[in-house]
């Protein structure tokens, strides 16, 4: 629980193991903090969600059991080194590389902190969301055209073209004309494959997606089979997308809704291979039939095609998998649909922007998953309204749910 005196407000950040924690101390008379909700490329990459929810703050209590990834000499994002659970991030000067965090004071020379409010305990009237910035780095609008307005503000929240920026985006903006389902993608290496990229920002974790009408095997069997119906797009050259507000996925990506796309294993690839035959990309996952009796303890049965990939078992039947390295979620595995995986939809590099809307039909026109247990209520009831508006001006299906 936060606590206060006359003068301060303290809040606490907590991992999803709990093993990275710290507090962070605000002078009262700072209340209610601006956040900026970050839909730049490398936000996006080393999150693994849509945009990146942060407020500048003071330093944290302690960065002890946390890893780094410097993004640039001067740019350091800090994740906790079992969970991968995204903290904080630090500017200030430094050399490049991937280190563990020691000393444990998380006081640097100085600089500006910038925390994922998604990980501290503080109630929604703490914050201001301000502004919507690098709009443009997402070639589509990307989330923003999901959150239009919070719910009790008067305005609009600006779209900033970059950062601290006069030129807004308008709503509805796009760099250029959607691709079509049909066509191709240029892979990578120059070779053509229709099959998207998915990538973490240090490349630790790459590799491509087919389409959901590839069959596999030789057989042919029909990948889509793996995905229950609720999980299936209503346009069957796509995959389906959803956002989630759940507490244990908040925490793990350190962002208040994520936004998944639901993908049978049998479509996921090597990126080494893109202009070759495809070969799979194999995750470390646990036989489901060892759960039961070993939960969490259940090893995995092969080897992961990328060896920075991590997973931590959140629950006994859950891994959720990692990038090591820079920190990026990539994926969410759960025993009862062992075939299937929910991709990180912030690691999808599409040709029409960070929807990705020629792979991925987004089913906006609900609630997200899990809102009742969401701690910024103002936040996803915004997303709910505004994404039931995107979805019904596409003529997609929405959803009006009774409240309670």
């Amino acid at each position: 629980m936060a606590s206060s005196d006359t003068d301060t407000v303290t809040f606490n950040a907590s991992c999803l193991c709990r093993s990275s924690t710290f507090t962070l101390t605000w002078p009262r008379s700072s209340l209610p903090i601006p956040v900026r909700m970050c839909h730049c490329e490398l936000c996006r990459r080393t999150h693994g969600t849509l945009c990146l929810f942060h407020a500048t703050s003071p330093p944290p209590s302690s960065t002890a059991n946390m890893c780094t990834y410097k993004t640039s000499p001067s740019e350091t994002r800090y994740f906790c080194a079992t969970c991968g659970s995204k903290m904080i991030d630090h500017s200030s000067s430094g050399a490049a590389g991937a280190t563990k965090a020691g000393g444990g004071d998380g006081h640097g020379d100085g600089g500006r902190w910038s925390v994922s409010i998604a990980v501290l305990d503080a109630p929604e009237e703490t914050w201001k969301y301000s502004e919507h910035i690098f709009v443009c780095s997402t070639l589509d609008g990307g989330f923003a055209d999901w959150l239009v307005r919070v719910p009790g503000d008067p305005d609009d929240l600006p779209r900033c073209a970059m950062r601290d920026d006069s030129r807004l985006v308008p709503l509805g903006w796009r760099l250029g004309p959607l691709p079509g389902p049909g066509e191709k993608k240029t892979a990578k290496d120059g070779g053509e494959a229709e099959r998207l990229r998915a990538h973490c920002m240090c490349d630790g974790v790459d590799f491509y997606i087919g389409r959901p009408g590839d069959k596999r095997g030789d057989e042919g069997e029909d990948p889509l089979a793996a995905l229950p119906p609720s999980l299936r797009a209503a346009d069957q050259s796509r995959f389906a997308g959803s956002l989630d507000a759940c507490m244990s996925c908040r925490v793990a990506a350190g962002d208040p809704i994520n936004a998944w796309v639901f993908v049978p294993l049998a479509l996921m690839s090597a990126a080494a291979s893109a202009a070759a035959a495809p070969q799979p990309y194999l995750l470390p996952l646990p036989d489901p039939a060892a759960i039961p009796s070993l939960g969490a303890a259940a090893p995995p049965t092969t080897q992961p095609t990328s060896p920075a990939l991590k997973w931590f078992a959140s629950s006994p039947d859950v891994r959720r998998f990692f990038c090591g390295t820079c920190g990026a979620s990539v994926a969410y595995w759960v025993a009862d649909r062992p075939g299937v995986v929910d991709v990180c939809a912030g690691l999808l590099e599409a040709r029409s922007g960070a929807r990705a809307e020629e792979w991925v039909e987004w089913d906006v026109g609900r609630k997200p998953f899990d809102s009742q247990s969401a701690i910024l209520k103002r936040l996803v009831k915004g997303v709910e309204e505004w994404g039931k508006k995107w979805a019904a001006e596409r003529g997609m299906k929405v959803v009006e749910e009774a409240e309670g």
